[in-house]
């Protein structure tokens, strides 16, 4: 009996090291030409602690707490914002877009985003019963859909709604990953608001800082990211730093990215000592 018992824990263990950032969402779902309709609509951009530290990482002495983080922030300033800081800096989404989800496929007019919208949310399960221009800007459409779910076999179909951004083709194309625009500050605007899009109902995320910089024929935009994998019994919580750095050529506006672990540091989270009885 021993032995079962602890085999159970350690695959408990290994299942909880792989199951990383908990989507904290509300959890409905559907079926369509994504993988994921539905999107709480509510969303947070006030701005994490200030800090201006560039020095190289420290061991914490804690008993509780270990790693390293090699650049911007010491060990115990990660653990600070992990515990407190705001999900995503201020300003980090347009100010018409709140409220708003995901990214659909890039539109160079009123009628073309209608379309977009109207085939996004459709499949054979998956009716379009609204679809309404919201808000546009030299940047993006914002449209409010609302779709029907029905199987065969249900009496009477389940309806979703939410507002969904498209950008406009001449300004980001999202199919060729390519920008039409060369003014960096709406090329951050535009990169702010897609990570957001990808993370705000996720767990675990959260942007420490972002910006962008212009320099030998490219725009280089960086930003600092949090990644969390929580723990369970016994197995404390990951905090990863993550540094992104995606590069648009000013001639082409062609995109290229790379990404960087700057450290992991362990912590006690609130699974270490949930036990089952």
């Amino acid at each position: 009996m021993k032995k079962i018992i602890a085999s159970i824990a350690c695959i408990v263990a290994l299942f909880t090291l792989f199951g990383c950032n908990a989507d904290n969402g509300n959890s409905n779902e559907s079926s369509s030409n994504d993988s994921s309709l539905i999107v709480d609509n509510s969303h947070d951009t006030t701005k994490p602690p200030v800090n201006d530290t560039t020095q190289n990482t420290t061991q914490n002495t804690s008993p509780n707490v270990n790693g390293e983080v090699k650049e911007l922030l010491s060990v115990d300033e990660l653990v600070e914002f992990h515990l407190h800081g705001n999900k995503y800096p201020e300003n980090f989404v347009f100010d018409e877009l709140g409220g708003y989800g995901r990214v659909i496929k890039s539109s160079s007019s009123e009628d073309e985003v209608l379309a977009v919208v109207e085939k996004h949310f459709t499949n054979d399960v998956c009716t379009v019963v609204e679809n309404e221009l919201c808000v546009e800007t030299p940047l993006f459409y914002g449209v409010y859909v609302k779709w029907a779910f029905q199987r065969e076999e249900m009496t009477a179909p389940t309806y979703y709604d939410e507002y969904v951004v498209s950008f406009k083709a001449d300004a980001y194309d999202t199919e060729n990953n390519q920008f039409g625009i060369k003014n960096k500050d709406e090329i951050k605007n535009i990169l702010d608001y897609i990570y957001y899009s990808k993370t705000y109902q996720i767990g675990g995320y959260k942007v420490y800082s972002s910006d962008i910089h212009y320099e030998d024929g490219k725009y280089n935009y960086v930003t600092y990211l949090l990644e969390v994998c929580y723990g369970d019994w016994d197995v404390q919580d990951g905090l990863t730093f993550v540094k992104e750095v995606w590069q648009i050529d000013e001639a082409t506006g062609n995109v290229t990215s790379s990404r960087e672990s700057l450290g992991t540091v362990y912590i006690d989270g609130d699974g270490m000592n949930y036990k089952v009885n």
